[in-house]
């Protein structure tokens, strides 16, 4: 049974930006060891997006985006489905990539392969979670959304808080919620960055039940 990580842009840009993206997917294949083979998925517009975004570009320095964009072209391309049910669906907070990228995490999901949906949007995943049209896409995603907090929870977890937190000091601008976490810059706590971020997650998962993965 094949395993699949789909990567939204915002996701991708962060992790890149921590220089964490290859260390978050290795930590999700863990999360299915049993699973074999294992593939990344990315928006096939992202390439296009980093390079001419002006939000991106204001948060993002180049050389980060010139690294997310040379990620990208490893990754296997989400192209627009013109079969896709969500792509006539006007709803604020998601936009036509992300309804693309659910789309497509389900259609793998639904061909017997295992997903995840990895996503550094907490506004797309309230929109995911309010959508009554979405309501079967939700069920067949339940505990398969990864969320870009959890993913430094988790990596400190395995690699140590001190690795991290040297990674994440020099870019946590990029995030409002790093910029939290990490606000206290070289004096930052492993316990009040811990705390911290499980404070994120259990408010998300407060707010979009049953959607957020549980780590093993």
């Amino acid at each position: 049974m094949p395993l699949t990580s789909f990567v939204d842009n915002d996701v991708l840009l962060k992790l890149t930006a921590c220089d964490l993206f290859w260390d978050a997917i290795a930590l999700l294949q863990d999360q299915a060891s049993d699973v074999q083979p294992f593939d990344v998925r990315a928006l096939a517009s992202a390439e296009f997006m980093f390079k001419g975004s002006k939000s991106i570009k204001q948060r993002y320095s180049e050389e980060i985006r010139i690294k997310a964009i040379a990620i990208v072209k490893k990754l296997t391309p989400v192209e627009s489905d013109p079969l896709n049910p969500f792509s006539g669906l006007n709803i604020q907070g998601l936009d036509v990539g992300e309804l693309n990228l659910i789309h497509s995490a389900i259609a793998e999901s639904d061909q017997k392969g295992f997903v995840y949906l990895a996503t550094g949007d907490k506004r797309c995943l309230k929109a995911f979670v309010k959508a009554p049209e979405l309501a079967e896409a939700r069920e067949k995603l339940s505990g398969k959304v990864v969320c870009f907090e959890q993913l430094i929870y988790q990596l400190i977890n395995t690699q140590g808080f001190e690795p991290i937190k040297q990674k994440v000091l020099p870019v946590r601008d990029c995030d409002i919620a790093l910029k939290s976490v990490f606000g206290s810059g070289d004096r930052a706590e492993k316990s009040n960055v811990i705390d911290t971020l499980g404070q994120y997650i259990q408010e998300l998962k407060r707010e979009c039940p049953n959607l957020l993965m549980d780590f093993s």
